[in-house]
């Protein structure tokens, strides 16, 4: 297993408005049930790009963090389980992560492991949480992406 890597996240915000009007994706989004927006979306048919937004109340948590997962797939360019944490006790701002993957090795649906905690800051809980995130091959050459979210 790597060992962990700890940064601040930059804001998902920032980066689609760095990216500016010229760049449009096709974002997938769902509701974690604890209380996190899960979306992600293909950029430049190579890059799977993964975000958790906090919904009202909620935060997520830094100390957990976020770990990325793929069972035995040749599609996945980069070394996984991937684990990212805060130093502080929530990330302060959404997370993002883009994960790189061949799209000709894409030749059957492959998914990774998105498991996370959702802090219920009103109730003073935290939840731990998966989501699946599958890239499907397009039928136009175009992968796409599903959400679903799973028991971790």
């Amino acid at each position: 297993m790597k060992p962990n890597r700890t940064f601040t996240a930059l804001s998902l915000v920032t980066g689609l408005v760095l990216a500016g009007p010229a760049l449009a994706y096709d974002v997938t989004s769902l509701a974690s049930p604890g209380g996190m927006q899960v979306e992600a979306w293909i950029e430049g048919d190579n890059r799977l790009v993964i975000g958790l937004i906090p919904n009202d109340g909620n935060k997520l948590n830094g100390q957990l963090g976020v770990a990325i997962s793929a069972k035995a797939s040749e599609a996945w360019d980069q070394d996984l389980p991937l684990v990212v944490t805060e130093d502080g006790d929530y990330f302060e701002f959404p997370f993002s992560e883009t994960v790189s993957f061949d799209p000709n090795a894409l030749s059957e649906p492959t998914a990774l492991s998105v498991e996370y905690g959702t802090c219920q800051l009103a109730a003073a809980i935290c939840v731990f949480e998966a989501t699946e995130v599958t890239v499907h091959p397009g039928d136009d050459g175009a992968p796409w992406v599903s959400l679903n979210n799973v028991m971790p």
